[in-house]
């Protein structure tokens, strides 16, 4: 329900923009998810970039993409996060994106005909993305050659 408030309000748009070291923000991220999920989530960084962003609605991007992982993939299975540079990398186990649904995924309400039977509202990518085009980021519906599940988002590095 947050999420539907953020949408419509566009709250997370008046957020402060703050120094940001994105490997600490991950890391906070996911200890929440270790935490309510029980999974193993691995965190690593190339560096310990520091840009500045909009740190709550930054974790918020973060959040979302942790659910999917834990939402998606086997829970035996664990979700990685990896960032390098301003470019954070979530992987997981699941059966990924259909290429047929690149198109749509950031919508909002946008639920996948296998994802139904799940739990959610289908805006958790689309306020991925709202947020971090609002800041010139980028959310990558698909995935380097070789990769079928994850989510990828570059980080704007000014506000």
């Amino acid at each position: 329900m947050a999420e539907l408030v953020d949408l419509a309000t566009d709250q997370y748009t008046v957020e402060t923009p703050g120094d940001v070291v994105l490997p600490e923000l991950a890391e906070d991220c996911a200890q929440r998810f270790r935490c309510r999920t029980g999974r193993t989530i691995t965190v690593t960084a190339a560096d310990a970039v520091t840009t500045t962003a909009r740190p709550q609605a930054l974790a918020r991007c973060v959040d979302n993409l942790l659910d999917d992982a834990t939402k998606y993939s086997p829970g035996d299975t664990p979700v990685h996060v990896h960032i390098r540079g301003t470019r954070l990398t979530v992987r997981d186990h699941g059966r990924g994106i259909d290429p047929a649904d690149y198109d749509t995924v950031f919508d909002r309400f946008y639920r996948a005909d296998r994802t139904r039977a799940t739990p959610g509202s289908g805006l958790g990518l689309a306020v991925v993305h709202d947020i971090l085009t609002a800041r010139h980021g980028k959310g990558h519906r698909r995935l380097p050659p070789g990769w079928r599940r994850g989510s990828r988002i570059r980080v704007p590095s000014s506000p």
